[in-house]
């Protein structure tokens, strides 16, 4: 069978992985770590590859590079393969080959996965416990200043994180001391094994799109053939977020469905399409709360069908919403409060956090203004609505989702923390910090901006890469400037709103059951065959007449007699009657102790009295 042709994106920064066979090491003291990187130098002089980081392990190479082909990267490969084998087998007296197979490969989106890629190496290389000096290890010791590689070449992603080296190196250092998430650090494993490309799923539909190949990793096992009970599980998440949101002290308010400051004649473009708009227009028009006010509401918004316009589509948003409080301790908060519920959903491993800065209102018109200059030549092009339309957010330009835009023009567009002011610097700094304190693995992404304009400061989402059509299950951030314009008067605010529809979709991929306290059931009632259902029922309305602080149930499933009282005892069940009207016989059974008894319809009660005492 022959080999699947490696794909290779040109325009894409590649990760490259290199693993000793068998997991055997590749190096056993400083001096194969010098060697090797005195062959690296070697290797990019005579390629003409653009090395940008690197990542040594005892048994792996990591590599962070750019091409214009395959055939440069295959000699490349090739060439230290001819002369780092032989000196390390002639060096500690062994024969054979040293790689496993061939190297593994990943595309990676430079604006937001290239500088996690060089984190990713530098940190598995310096946290591999060798006593090799740091130098040797990895790239870090360059990119902090202490070292210098003439044979490292910038890359654009790391050339915009500030103006100059020393302000570059100060924001990787702090960027470093970030931990990584287990999310993101099996993606990047995934798409190495499946030599695929690491990016959002916006760049990766419109690489597939011009490429007419797949470019996303492939997901694993076979396809389910029983889904769980969606119903049941949206229950079982909104009962979740009620007991996290009161664990927090969030109050719960009902939204309205029209939004009051959208004036269109239509009636269907009048219906509520954010649950912060609703919440702020609540709290103005009906006097509902003083401030400060945490607050949280479920239910459902409206909005235009993403491929046609004239429809309606209903979708459903649990949200929180913290007013007057300005400092960055509620957002820290609220993030926790997201991570939390989230963990109880058992969905932690398939989110990754992304947070970005925004800066001040005004900080952020200076950026879009540096973008409008940049971006020039290709708004020029276009016509008087699109025009219009990208000047007041050219950032949408950053997400390559405008075809015709050059790959070389996205990646050399001014950084938005070149226009934050020091003070939006440190509330960042403030943040971050203190989410890595709280254990909780987070990723600053500098191309990450909101879809509405009225964020400022901090804005953060939680995206998935198991999803295809909606790979964000909650956003959030701070909004003061709406909050002020809506309520009438200076008002700090910041919320967050899970997406309920693409949780469900992920649940069921994750096949995961929330740790929620389920639905106490003290008795169930179970038909013994069809006909006995009228009976089942009258003993149901028997019991709840005269134990009034139970809970009883009737369950009128199908199947099996054998399966379902399998099922009905489940959920925290404590007696479970089969009943059967052909003798007027009730069978009952202490579910956990599995210890069964019989009576008969008149001395159910008296029996009942005695198992429950």
């Amino acid at each position: 069978m022959p080999r699947k042709e490696r794909l290779l994106v040109t325009e894409l920064p590649q990760l490259i992985a290199l693993r000793g066979n068998n997991s055997e090491l590749l190096f056993h003291d400083e001096a194969d770590h010098r060697t090797f990187v005195g062959h690296l130098r070697q290797a990019c002089e005579r390629s003409g590859i653009r090395l940008h980081a690197f990542g040594l392990l005892p048994s792996q190479v990591y590599l962070l590079l750019s091409t214009d082909d395959k055939t440069t990267l295959a000699r490349f490969s090739q060439y230290l393969g001819r002369v780092y084998v032989p000196y390390f087998n002639r060096r500690h007296g062994r024969s054979g080959v040293l790689w496993e197979g061939r190297y593994r490969s990943a595309g990676i989106e430079p604006a937001g996965y290239f500088l996690l890629c060089q984190k990713y190496i530098e940190l598995r290389a310096q946290e591999a416990g060798s006593e090799v000096d740091p130098v040797w290890l990895s790239s870090a010791p360059a990119h902090l200043g202490m070292h210098r590689l003439d044979f490292l070449t910038p890359h654009p992603a790391w050339l915009a994180l500030a103006p100059d080296d020393s302000g570059r190196q100060a924001r990787y250092r702090q960027f470093l001391s970030v931990a990584l998430g287990a999310t993101f650090i099996h993606r990047v494993e995934t798409c190495l094994r499946q030599n695929s490309v690491l990016a959002n799923l916006n760049d990766c539909l419109a690489l597939e799109s011009r490429l007419q190949v797949p470019v996303r990793p492939r997901p694993a096992g076979r396809p389910r053939k029983h889904y769980p009970d969606r119903l049941e599980y949206w229950t079982r998440l909104e009962g979740v977020a009620r007991q996290v949101m009161q664990g927090e002290d969030y109050r719960e308010i009902r939204l309205p469905l029209l939004d009051e400051s959208n004036e269109a004649d239509d009636w269907a473009a009048r219906l509520l399409s954010d649950g912060t708009m609703g919440c702020l227009q609540a709290i103005a028009e009906q006097h509902l709360t003083e401030l400060p006010a945490r607050l949280w509401y479920q239910g459902p918004m409206f909005r235009t069908h993403h491929l046609d316009g004239r429809q309606l589509e209903q979708f459903h948003q649990i949200g929180a919403e913290a007013l007057g409080y300005d400092d960055v301790d509620i957002e820290l908060e609220q993030l926790l409060l997201e991570h939390a519920l989230l963990q109880r959903l058992k969905l932690l491993p398939w989110v990754e956090l992304q947070i970005n800065s925004l800066g001040t209102p005004r900080e952020l018109a200076r950026y879009r203004a540096l973008l409008r200059q940049h971006f020039a030549p290709v708004l020029a092009g276009l016509d008087p609505l699109a025009q219009g339309s990208l000047a007041s957010a050219p950032e949408v330009l950053l997400g390559g989702r405008l075809a015709g835009v050059p790959r070389e023009l996205i990646e050399t567009a001014p950084g938005i923390m070149n226009c934050l002011s020091s003070a939006s610097l440190v509330r960042l700094e403030r943040l971050t910090s203190a989410l890595t304190q709280a254990g909780l693995p987070h990723s600053v992404r500098t191309d990450l901006f909101p879809h509405r304009p009225f964020y400022q400061q901090s804005f953060h989402e939680w995206q998935t890469a198991a999803l295809e059509e909606h790979s964000v299950v909650c956003r959030g951030g701070r909004y003061d400037e709406m909050a002020a314009r809506i309520i009438g008067r200076p008002v700090p605010a910041c919320g967050f709103a899970f997406m309920v529809e693409p949780l469900l979709q992920l649940a069921e991929k994750a096949r995961s059951q929330p740790l929620v306290t389920h639905v106490r059931r003290d008795i169930v009632i179970l038909p013994a065959e069809s006909h006995d259902i009228a009976f089942a029922l009258q003993v149901g309305s028997m019991l709840r007449e005269t134990f009034a602080f139970l809970a009883v149930e009737n369950d009128l499933s199908t199947g099996g007699l054998a399966a379902r009282q399998r099922r009905a005892s489940g959920h925290g069940t404590r007696l479970l009657l089969t009943v059967s009207a052909l003798d007027d016989r009730i069978e009952i059974l202490e579910v956990a102790e599995q210890i069964r008894s019989g009576c008969r319809r008149e001395s159910l009660i008296s029996k009942l009295r005695l198992l429950l005492a």
